[in-house]
């Protein structure tokens, strides 16, 4: 998805690219961090990192919405985009009920330890 974004937006307006095209690519960059963070961390962090990444997908489809309008991207280029943000969207959606599911599980067993 980087890659299709930045090969795309090279011939985004020169004024735009600095604003705009800079935060798509940043936030694209940064929702692969936070997919790697949520790999690596157990439990609740996981759980704060998927739901970090899943704001970023919505910010990621807002900015190519904008970036469309602003014709920073082609339409066909912002449809593979949207095609990527709607694939990890889905993915990171289940990946967040998983873990949840994970964390509401090693739950149980505490509490009616404590009782």
């Amino acid at each position: 998805m980087v890659s299709v974004l930045h090969d795309t937006t090279r011939k985004a307006p020169r004024d735009l690219r600095h604003t705009l095209v800079q935060k798509l690519l940043s936030e694209s960059v940064e929702l692969i961090v936070d997919i790697d963070s949520a790999n690596k961390s157990v439990m609740e962090q996981r759980v704060a990192h998927i739901n970090t990444a899943q704001k970023r997908v919505a910010r990621l489809d807002v900015l190519l919405f904008v970036s469309l309008e602003q014709r920073c991207l082609s339409k066909g280029a912002a449809a593979k985009a949207m095609e990527h943000i709607d694939a990890l969207g889905k993915q990171v959606h289940g990946w967040e009920k998983n873990a949840t599911n994970q964390v509401a599980r090693s739950e149980k067993p505490e509490s009616r330890a404590s009782k």
